[in-house]
Parts: structure tokens; C-alpha cells; sequence
């Protein structure tokens, strides 16, 4: 683990620095146990249809968890599943939804506290800890996502166009994507008229995270390839236990 340690200390100096980082499928697939990965990829067929997209639009499915990470004295994370509940952004950070609350289906918490899943946000929180000195509990939310776009046509995976999140940190995982092309992350410094990284998920985990608080991102439309196409996604929040409490 030791050249994973090193990688993942060099994805936190660049997140220190400016803002965002990518990190490679292999060195996060190095932090899960073998052969894992795949029995995390089939929760996936079992998301449920997102009834909040404009103009009642019917291409993304998702599902939605939380936990709590408590920092422990040992400079390790312990979990703790916490009860569903609604999400909610700011109609300031992202004014498609207006502020009101969204119902998601939930994510078992079989699956949140899965050693597979665990250990992804185990290797986000090792980027952060680096960043934050260590110190901080989270909250963390968890979004299982899927964008599917039917032959020959292009989908929006962030309808929400250019924006942050409202959280202190965002880790964006490719899980899966399937006959489809289009889908670049682009990042952005608030108020730039370009983006500073350009960057296309393409491996399995192939992963970028975010400072939330510094930057904006966007993800450009997926087009299928063939008979219909589709990006699976794992997307991971983080807010400061202490800053919210």
C-alpha cells in the first residue's frame, strides 16, 4: 500500500493547490479488495428513476445514502450508517431545483457499510485528511447514479450545467460507462470563461475530487454508441461534521 499511500499523497497536493485532482482507475481499484469491485458494480441494475429532472425527463436513475465518518485517535474512520432522510441544495449554489427537497430512493445500508464501497470512501478521505491535517469527522452523503442515453442520442449527465455542490468536497468515480462517447468533466475557477481541467472518466474508478468551495464543474452530454449507452457514477459528498453540527 505504500506506492498507493504515495499516489494518493500527491492527488492531495494538487487538490491543496488548485482546487481539483484526478486520480487513476488502478490506484483507486489498488485500494479495494480483489475483486470487489464487481460485486459493488451490480447494485447499479437496482437504482430507481429520478423524478426531479427538468421537463419530467426520464434518463437518469439514482439512489441516495449517508454516513457518518468520525476521525478516531488512531488516524483511522470509523462508519456509521445514518436513517435516509431528503436532500437538499441551495437555490443559490444550484438554482434548478429551486431549494426544495428531493426524495431519493434509498441505498441499503448493507450496501453503504459493503467493505467495497467502504474502502473508496476510506481512499477519498485519505486525499482529504491529508489536506485538512486529519483532524475532522464528516458527513458524508452518497449518490448512485446511473445516465443512460437510448440509440443515437445525447444525454445530459449534470443537467445542472456549470456549478458547485454546496459541499466542502465532491469525489466524482466512474463505476461503469458503456457503449456511449461525450461525457468530459470540466473544471472551472468561479467567474473563468475556461476550463483549468478537462478530464474524460474513461477506466473503471477513474475518479476526480473536488474543493467544493473553490471551484465550479460540469460534465459534457453522452451520445450512444450503438444500440443505447450509459455512465454510471459514484458521487461521494463531504461536509465537516464540526461545521455543521
Amino acid at each position: 500500500m505504500s506506492r498507493t499511500w504515495d499516489g494518493l499523497l500527491s492527488v492531495a497536493d494538487t487538490l491543496t493547490r488548485v482546487g481539483a485532482a484526478y486520480i487513476p482507475g488502478h490506484l483507486m481499484r489498488s485500494t479495494l479488495p480483489v475483486h470487489s469491485i464487481e460485486r459493488l458494480m451490480a447494485h447499479w441494475d437496482d437504482l430507481v428513476m429520478d423524478v426531479y429532472l427538468p421537463q419530467q425527463a426520464t434518463y437518469r436513475t439514482r439512489r441516495y445514502g449517508r454516513l457518518l465518518a468520525r476521525y478516531k485517535a488512531d488516524r483511522t474512520y470509523s462508519f456509521e450508517a445514518l436513517p435516509h432522510n431528503e436532500f437538499q441544495q441551495s437555490a443559490e449554489v444550484v438554482p434548478l431545483y429551486g431549494g426544495r427537497t428531493r426524495t431519493f430512493a434509498p441505498i441499503a445500508a448493507s450496501i453503504l457499510l459493503s467493505e467495497p464501497l467502504l474502502a473508496l470512501v476510506r481512499a477519498d478521505l485519505g486525499v482529504i485528511a491529508a489536506v485538512e491535517s486529519g483532524t475532522r469527522t464528516f458527513y458524508v452523503g452518497l449518490h448512485m447514479v446511473r445516465i443512460a442515453a437510448p440509440r443515437g442520442e445525447a444525454r445530459p449527465p449534470v443537467p445542472e450545467g456549470r456549478h458547485c455542490d454546496g459541499h466542502h468536497y465532491v469525489a466524482m468515480h466512474l463505476v461503469a460507462r458503456r457503449q456511449c462517447s461525450g461525457g468530459e468533466s470540466l473544471i472551472y475557477l468561479p467567474g473563468a470563461d475556461s476550463p483549468f481541467l478537462r478530464e474524460k472518466l474513461m477506466a473503471e474508478l477513474d475518479t476526480l475530487i473536488v474543493d467544493d468551495r473553490r471551484v465550479e464543474h460540469e460534465v459534457t452530454p453522452i451520445r450512444a454508441i450503438g444500440s443505447g449507452g450509459l455512465r454510471d457514477m459514484l458521487l461521494v459528498d463531504f461536509d465537516s461534521f464540526s461545521d455543521l453540527k
